[in-house]
């Protein structure tokens, strides 16, 4: 009921805001515009893309984890041709640069060139920055699922709203699409909405793609090798929530200079190369051996409930899912996916299909959110 009380409030807040902080027309996109980014970024789809594309920066308000109410952006890519739309929900990876958002344009981020190419197919698409980046200098909240679904809900609340005041007609129909970070965010998003917002949001469909939902099982595995090739995630995740959780205990999971230096990469203006260039891929190297002994031993309770608190796979929802994952994937291990559909067969869920493909984290993205459209296309047939 709390839950509920709160998003009452943030409704009337985030119409409020709207009123206040107007939209910004963003961009107008072509077809051809929009194949020119897919061609910049080495991206081909296997769409038509009929429709120009407006896009809308929205600015909004949604909580922290800690329940204070904060500024936070996204954008909206709306089809230039009249009809009742289908609403695409995409949620993007990891980022750590803030201008690198969809709410900075279709070519900043993977949301964004995916946004634009739905509205061109004719969906309407809603992209949050998330909390952290776009407008928001907060610490980002990386990988705290209720706060993650919650901004994306506060996110499609507030687009819902500023489309109909504009006359801007959507079908009813709600798809949850995104990878890696996305991935995790999308199943946090599904799960939030048919446990609590069943009566504002019905899910369609959702598709997470390669995201660590088993999260507690994701950490045991990292820091069961001897290197991580993405040390950046592991600074992030505790990082945040060092932060949110109030541990102040940076210096005890971390050995100098990275306890000092890692709260200093997420401030919006570092790129992820750049982060991870400054960290080690040895974990020996990076982590506190104290630290790594007392996690396995299953002694640092705190942090394993608070990692455990943010995994996903207690909840079985409704609408059909999608997974989808590279099997040669050692950034966010493939046993994800995996264990995400043999939770869900075993919890009598039948509309449940994994798709697995090869490659990697980084060279499977790209078909992995191909498929990903592909099956909602053919769901909408």
């Amino acid at each position: 009921m709390k839950t509920k009380i709160i998003s009452i409030i943030l409704l009337l807040l985030s119409l409020f805001a709207c009123e206040k902080d107007q939209p910004e027309e963003a961009d107008l996109l072509t077809p051809q515009d929009i194949q020119d980014l897919l061609d910049i970024n080495n991206f081909q789809v296997p769409f038509t893309l009929t429709h120009n594309v407006k896009i809308i920066k929205i600015t909004y308000m949604t909580p922290d984890p800690s329940g204070t109410l904060k500024n936070a952006t996204g954008a909206i890519f709306i089809p230039e041709t009249t009809g009742n739309f289908p609403v695409l929900s995409f949620q993007h990876g990891t980022q750590t640069f803030r201008h690198l958002v969809p709410s900075l344009g279709a070519g900043n981020s993977e949301a964004g060139l995916a946004g634009a190419v739905a509205a061109s197919m004719g969906y309407v698409c809603v992209a949050a920055d998330y909390l952290g980046l776009g407008d928001s200098e907060i610490v980002p909240p990386f990988l705290i699922a209720d706060n993650s679904a919650t901004t994306v809900i506060d996110m499609l609340r507030a687009s819902l709203s500023h489309l109909e005041s504009i006359g801007v007609q959507t079908d009813g129909s709600l798809y949850l699409i995104g990878y890696s970070q996305g991935g995790h965010v999308t199943m946090a998003t599904h799960h939030e909405i048919e446990k609590n917002y069943s009566d504002e949001f019905t899910v369609s469909a959702s598709a997470p793609l390669a995201g660590p939902y088993d999260l507690l099982s994701t950490v045991d595995t990292v820091l069961s090798w001897e290197t991580y090739v993405e040390p950046i995630l592991m600074a992030n995740l505790m990082n945040s929530y060092n932060y949110y959780y109030e541990w102040d205990r940076l210096d005890e999971i971390f050995k100098e200079p990275y306890a000092s230096d890692i709260p200093g990469y997420f401030d919006g203006l570092h790129m992820m190369g750049a982060i991870n260039d400054e960290l080690s891929q040895s974990l020996e190297e990076m982590l506190q051996e104290s630290f790594v002994e007392g996690f396995k031993s299953g002694n640092e309770l705190a942090v394993r409930e608070a990692i455990s608190d943010n995994s996903l796979l207690n909840f079985v929802p409704t609408a059909p899912v999608l997974l989808v994952h590279g099997d040669a994937d050692m950034t966010v291990p493939y046993f994800n996916s995996l264990k995400a559909k043999e939770y869900y067969t075993s919890q009598g869920k039948a509309n449940v299909e994994l798709i697995t493909i090869q490659g990697n984290h980084q060279d499977a993205a790209a078909d992995a959110i191909i498929k990903a459209m592909e099956w909602i296309v053919s769901l909408r047939k």
